[in-house]
């Protein structure tokens, strides 16, 4: 293989490309990558362009070559170095150019910032939706809001002969009403009032008075625990209080507990029990955690006993 340089150098020595073996193959001279706005180069000359070119040479060094050996022996040899030189010297390099963008660089720069604008416009798209679609599923699987109802009608309070009907059967005889204001949440379990201890107390009470248990009912006034309930919780069930006394034939009525000194409560406590003897004792829950209220209930006791001897 022969480089293009051996060419060039038989075409300046006027040698022509008869020296050359008929199986060379000329390549081209390595040049660097030529920067990307530099001109196109020029186009090699083909094989026969190259063959005709060397044959003119060689026909003008046969007409020129005796003038020249007689001026100066060697200066045909000394002239075709020259030229050999300047053919083999590297073209002058131009000035560098401006460091600005290529053209193509800036064409993929702006086709980058749009496939990324498009990217985000999709995600943005695809996140919108997902959001709007979690807000359908919600409207669709949240129930329409309730209606309300409207309030019930307060029930028409019954009369004391209207409770009497309802409790015919179920209120035994007694000599004595027990009423305390509400019953003990252990009650509510148990299915009657006085259930615990404080029962047990009570009968103990009733027995120093000379009453036998049987003798004596037990029932509270209002059938929720509630300590202290307002005035008109009892006015609504002074009625039933009044049918309990009634059918029991109570001679006497015991209150238990403070609410029987509220003066909140007194109208309700004269609609149910007008005419009949009233006697107040502390709770006998309460005279469990303060034993001195002992003195004060054995007092009332004695006065329930001397009326209940006197009748």
């Amino acid at each position: 293989m022969l480089s293009s340089r051996y060419l060039h150098l038989h075409q300046a020595l006027g040698l022509g490309p008869m020296w050359l073996k008929r199986g060379a193959k000329i390549l081209p001279a390595a040049t660097p990558n030529p920067p990307a706005n530099a001109a196109p180069a020029p186009e090699r000359p083909s094989e026969n362009e190259r063959s005709r070119f060397g044959r003119g040479q060689n026909e003008r060094g046969n007409e020129h070559g005796a003038s020249a050996h007689s001026q100066n022996g060697h200066g045909g040899f000394s002239d075709g170095l020259n030229q050999a030189a300047q053919a083999n010297a590297a073209p002058p390099v131009p000035n560098p150019p401006a460091q600005t963008a290529p053209r193509g660089q800036a064409r993929h720069s702006s086709a980058a910032e749009n496939a990324r604008a498009a990217t985000m416009a999709a995600v943005g798209s695809s996140i919108g939706g997902y959001y709007k679609s979690r807000e359908r599923d919600a409207l669709r699987h949240t129930p329409p809001p309730k209606t309300p109802a409207p309030p019930a009608e307060a029930d028409t309070p019954l009369s004391a002969a209207e409770h009497k009907a309802a409790l015919s059967g179920r209120v035994a005889p007694a000599r004595v009403l027990a009423v305390s204001i509400c019953p003990a949440p252990e009650d509510l379990a148990a299915g009657h009032v006085f259930s615990g201890e404080d029962g047990a107390l009570l009968g103990k009470m009733f027995a120093a008075a000379g009453l036998a248990e049987n003798e004596v009912r037990r029932t509270s006034w209002l059938h929720s625990v509630e300590f202290t309930p307002a005035a008109a919780r009892l006015e609504a069930a002074a009625a039933r209080m009044q049918a309990e006394r009634e059918l029991c034939g109570a001679q006497a009525v015991v209150l238990l507990g403070r609410f029987a000194r509220e003066p909140q409560y007194a109208a309700a406590i004269e609609r149910a029990f007008a005419g009949t003897p009233l006697f107040t004792l502390p709770h006998p829950a309460r005279i469990l955690r303060l034993p001195k209220l002992k003195t004060e209930a054995w007092e009332e006791l004695k006065r329930l006993r001397d009326m209940l001897q006197a009748v």
